[in-house]
């Protein structure tokens, strides 16, 4: 009897420190240890531009933080002059033609000066990461929807994200 219970003891023991080693390992995999990869967090720096001309549109810039998750997730929030009451973003991206070209969208909520909501604004976002792996610069286009989803407004714009390090 109880060598049975120490069998099953040592077994389970095993089986634990198994489970618990894959966790490690798979963890250790979705880390930043790809250079080519936006996994992480980003200090941005957002220029509007025309659509047509590409000339930056005045005020000039406003600053965001883009946060890529492991598995194509991604947070936005950006201080816009153009959209000042507004929720977070919350998107997807994927790595596109190389290893160092990516594409992402994000959707965040319009509210107006009393907090109501307008509608929603969508952005997308062609990238490309630099060689060092620590600078990500972007175009795109935004789409700004009302409550039933008619387009109300559009722009483009073109962004730097520095990585945000430890």
């Amino acid at each position: 009897m109880k060598s049975t219970i120490s069998k099953i003891s040592s077994t389970m023991l095993l089986i634990i420190a198994f489970v618990m080693g894959g966790f490690t390992v798979s963890a250790l995999g979705q880390g930043q240890s790809d250079d080519n990869s936006i996994v992480g967090v980003w200090k941005t720096v957002v220029t509007p531009i025309n659509c047509q001309t590409g000339d930056p549109l005045s005020p000039t810039s406003f600053r965001g933080l883009l946060t890529f998750n492991s598995g194509g997730t991604m947070a936005e929030y950006g201080v816009n002059p153009f959209t000042p009451y507004r929720s977070p973003g919350h998107g997807l991206w994927t790595r596109k033609f190389n290893r160092r070209d990516y594409s992402f969208a994000f959707v965040f909520l319009r509210l107006n000066a009393a907090g109501g909501l307008l509608g929603t604004q969508e952005i997308r976002q062609i990238s490309r990461l630099d060689r060092s792996g620590n600078v990500l610069n972007s175009t795109g286009s935004s789409q700004s929807f009302d409550l039933d989803g008619n387009v109300v407004g559009t722009g483009c714009a073109r962004s730097t994200a520095l990585r945000f390090v430890e």
